[in-house]
Parts: C-alpha cells; structure tokens; sequence
C-alpha cells in the first residue's frame, strides 16, 4: 500500500499537475469542487459547511498534506463583492484544515501560498525573510 497524500485545490493550475505527478506513486486523496482528471480518491467540497476536514483525516490517514486550494482572483470588483466567500475559501478552510491536520499528526503539511504577499520590486531577489506586503485580499488572506 502506497503512502496517502492529501491533496487540496487539485484542479487548479499547480494542483492537478501535482495531482498527475504524485498519483504514479501514493495514494492520493484530493478535495476540489469537481472531479479531478487524474486518478484518485475524490471528496467533494461543496461549502465550508458540508465538508468535515476531521473525517476526511480519519477514513483516508493521509501521512502528506499539499494545501494548495485557494481563491486567487485578479479582478479587483470580484474580491470587493465577496469578501466573505474569499475569506472563507483562502482564510477559514486552512485553518479548518490545519486543525484537522494537528490532531491527526501527518509527518509534513505543505502550504501552497503566494509571492504577492510580498512587498515586490521589479528584479527584487525574494526569499522567506523579504518585507512582507500583500498586494491584494487574496494576498492579505494567505498572510493571515
């Protein structure tokens, strides 16, 4: 039996492309709002409220969790008109998912974020004790 790996945002862009890379070597349990292309076990996310993080750790024992799912719209009238939908997507379901995760202890809990929480420059050298700036909601939700 393969290794599970828990996969968040597995249709977006790095999602499903790490969903088709790892699927050839564990078993990989991904939550997206539709099916993904690529084989693996699906939990469908509906709404904060119809998902139970809890449960998914429990029947699946994922030893690896990937968060990549997220709101990332650059359209600025969209985040104006739902915040409260983007908070709860980019805000309350990590941390939703992070207090799942540290009751059931997987050994490694990656968190996809984002370079726009920093304060960039053009040809400005980024690493993880650059000036912390988001440039957006979406930015600011990753931060928190």
């Amino acid at each position: 039996m393969n290794d599970v790996v828990l996969l968040t945002g597995a249709n977006g862009f790095v999602g499903s492309n790490l969903l088709k890379s790892l699927s050839y070597n564990y078993d990989v349990v991904a939550i997206s709002r539709s099916k993904p292309k690529f084989k693996c076990k699906w939990v469908k996310f509906v709404t904060l409220s119809e998902i139970n993080f809890t449960e998914v750790f429990k029947n699946y024992k994922p030893k690896f969790v990937i968060h990549c799912a997220a709101i990332a719209h650059n359209k600025a009238p969209f985040f104006k008109k739902n915040e409260k939908y983007l908070k709860n997507i980019n805000l309350v379901y990590t941390r939703e998912l992070i207090k799942a995760s540290l009751l059931y202890k997987p050994l490694k809990f990656i968190f996809i974020s984002s370079i726009s929480v920093f304060s960039y420059k053009p040809k400005m050298y980024i690493n993880e004790k650059s000036e912390l700036g988001p440039t957006n909601l979406y930015a600011e939700f990753k931060l928190q």
